[in-house]
């Protein structure tokens, strides 16, 4: 997410995410829209499905590359063969939200450096609670080691037209 929009704003949205899947009646709220909706499936994209449920920084250039990154996670892989990010994402809370006894749901990051790929587990992520939940990670740099490393291929690409060149 860092490299497209600005920390506080993943937080933000991270916050927004665990909210609407939480335990209990936010939970409930999702099976009963998904139900009469079908708000994930495959005739939607994650983008379109978040942008309906309305989770989203305010309008602004902070929304606009928040519906970027979104469409990037199509670019991820995932710890399913043949799925990408975005997509695994989708048919993880489709598959959820239909279940016989859905679970709660929780967003959450891990470092892209040591795994690009969008992961999907049961686990319990509160360490003082005994619910289980599904746990959607995604990989993720913070906004500054995004930009130093563009700005080492910038470098490297310069060193490499100067080599070319002489």
């Amino acid at each position: 997410m860092g490299g497209f929009v600005l920390d506080s704003t993943a937080l933000s949205i991270l916050v927004q995410i665990n909210a609407r899947f939480g335990m209990g009646d936010p939970i409930q709220e999702m099976v009963a829209l998904q139900k009469e909706f079908r708000i994930f499936s495959n005739k939607h994209s994650l983008r379109s499905s978040f942008a309906l449920l309305h989770i989203a920084p305010p309008p602004g250039k902070e929304r606009q590359r928040w519906f970027r990154y979104l469409q990037q996670l199509r670019t991820y892989p995932s710890d399913k063969r043949g799925v990408n990010g975005a997509d695994r994402i989708v048919q993880t809370i489709q598959h959820n939200l239909e279940a016989s006894h859905p679970l709660p749901m929780r967003l959450t990051v891990h470092p892209a450096k040591q795994n690009r790929a969008v992961t999907i587990k049961i686990e319990r992520p509160i360490v003082f609670s005994k619910q289980k939940y599904v746990v959607v990670s995604v990989p993720t740099a913070g906004g500054r080691e995004v930009r130093e490393e563009i700005a080492r291929h910038v470098r490297a690409r310069r060193r490499l037209l100067k080599s070319a060149k002489r």
